[in-house]
């Protein structure tokens, strides 16, 4: 496949959402929702990753999916040991909203010689995390504290000092289970500030919410967990 970025970017122009599927979690749902996927145009990519994989070998993953899509598969990794040869590319998370260096920069040392072994497309990207409203995994497995929810300002030049240092996508995310969405507000500022492919993900639950983050200005939206819970809900997305 041609380069994943351009892909995205092209797609920016348009309503997207991606879907994030855990390694970790029950497969058994994959077959519909994959198939659903596919008759869906708003769904543009899959997402492969987790806060914490326990699986030795996150490739059968992703093969069970490319050998049921032609949607690119795209490498969501919680860490450098989360690698796979088989993505078509994968997002290069730099959590700029931590003050962890090991998140910042240090397990993006650890992951490079990999990466370049398996000629991986590494896309760099913002990731910022957003209070949603409850202690998620992916704070915990960060050691991150995530940017008051009300924090506009602060978001938005975190998201724009990401821009500055060549980042190539922005990601809110309220993280998995959150409590609440990243506010519309948030993102309004956040895309006023910055130019870059806006993608949001944690705590989205319905259609109407998905129509309003993207009315505030997100070009992306992540769903997981409620796909998860009811791969029906896909058939709302066509509404938005």
């Amino acid at each position: 496949m041609a380069s994943i970025l351009k892909y995205i970017e092209e797609q920016a122009s348009e309503k997207s959402i991606w879907i994030l599927v855990d390694p970790d979690k029950d497969k058994r749902h994959l077959d519909d929702l994959v198939m659903k996927a596919n008759s869906t145009p708003i769904i543009k990519l899959f997402l492969i990753g987790g806060s914490f994989i326990f699986i030795e070998n996150i490739d059968e993953v992703v093969l069970y999916i490319k050998s049921r899509t032609k949607l690119p598969v795209v490498l969501f990794p919680g860490s450098a040991s989360h690698l796979s040869k088989e993505v078509d590319a994968l997002l290069l998370l730099s959590v700029i909203s931590s003050r962890n260096p090991q998140m910042l920069i240090g397990d993006h040392v650890n992951a490079a010689p990999k990466i370049k072994e398996l000629s991986l497309e590494a896309i760099p990207t913002s990731y910022i995390l957003i209070s949603g409203g409850v202690d998620t995994a992916v704070e915990y497995m960060t050691q991150s504290k995530p940017i008051p929810s009300e924090s506009y300002n602060i978001a938005a030049a975190t998201a724009l000092a990401g821009q500055q240092l060549g980042h190539k996508l922005t990601y809110l995310e309220a993280g998995s289970g959150a409590k609440s969405n990243v506010s519309t507000e948030m993102v309004s500022v956040v895309k006023r500030t910055t130019n870059l492919p806006l993608i949001v993900g944690g705590g989205i639950r319905s259609a109407d919410t998905c129509d309003k983050v993207f009315k505030a200005g997100a070009d992306i939206i992540v769903l997981g967990n409620i796909l998860e819970e009811d791969s029906n809900f896909i058939a709302l997305l066509q509404e938005i």
